[in-house]
């Protein structure tokens, strides 16, 4: 079994546990000086919903940020059962191919090799690859924390995707 980041975003609020405890990481409290390396392409991976995963720095418990590199397959919103959305925020920055960023609230944006975008992940969302190529990007995405250093994101229920062709500030 392969669960979505939305289902693992529910049993880490459910079970009030740091993401990364689901993975076997025990948690380390009070750890200064903290790091953890992943090798090119030895992140855990995962399928689901038009994104290929890659989890970076999987094995350090109790982040205040959760590092992914996305292989964006999607090329329609077809493939999405509903918007993805997160307590926190989120940015992603384009490696390889061209992103269009669908979003309740905004006009669709693309998003070229170098650019970034910077967001609140409460917004429902959804990424597609545009083009003939798979995109890749660097997703970064925030949480708040619960009592004490776990990471606890939440999820709303997910909705019909749609599109609003209004820009907000």
């Amino acid at each position: 079994m392969s669960p979505s980041f939305d289902v693992l975003q529910k049993i880490v609020v459910g079970m009030k546990v740091d993401l990364s405890e689901l993975f076997g990481a025990a948690p380390k409290l009070d750890a200064r000086g903290r790091r953890a390396l992943t090798q090119k392409n030895a992140g855990r991976s995962d399928a689901y919903r038009g994104y290929r995963t890659e989890w970076l720095a999987a094995d350090l418990a109790h982040k205040t940020m959760l590092p992914f590199r996305i292989r964006i397959t999607a090329r329609s919103l077809d493939a999405f059962d509903g918007w993805a959305r997160h307590e926190g925020e989120a940015f992603l920055y384009v490696l390889s191919g061209s992103v269009c960023l669908h979003s309740e609230l905004y006009a669709p944006t693309r998003l070229e090799i170098g650019d970034s975008l910077y967001f609140d992940g409460r917004t429902g969302h959804a990424a597609l690859s545009v083009g003939n190529e798979d995109a890749e990007v660097l997703w970064i995405a925030t949480g708040i924390p619960d009592s004490g250093p776990a990471l606890v994101m939440a999820t709303a229920a997910p909705r019909p995707l749609r599109q609003k062709t209004r820009r907000r500030g």
